[in-house]
């Protein structure tokens, strides 16, 4: 298994909070932004917090895999810091 880390960092006119509660917050919104590359997301285990799993469902357009499942591993809504990792993916 290779393991690796990503950091992404996004300047925005639009209130950090209200990014915040879009993207991790609402996670049915990454099908209506990507319809093309996602056909849906699932909320398998928890509450949206620590320990939380969710599938996220690709369009045929992903020839590699169908789903992934994304695990939560850290939440702090103060420094709206957010980890997850890939826990499960497949055809």
């Amino acid at each position: 298994m290779v393991a690796r880390s990503i950091t992404v960092e996004i300047d925005s006119p639009v209130e950090a909070k209200r990014i915040w509660n879009a993207i991790v917050k609402d996670y049915n919104l990454l099908p209506t932004q990507m319809p093309g590359v996602c056909s849906g997301v699932t909320l398998l285990n928890g509450n949206g917090g620590v320990g939380t799993v969710i599938q996220i469902n690709f369009t045929p357009v992903n020839k590699d895999f169908s789903y992934v499942n994304e695990r939560v591993d850290e939440v702090d809504e103060e420094n709206f810091v957010y980890k997850f990792s890939y826990v499960e993916g497949g055809e």
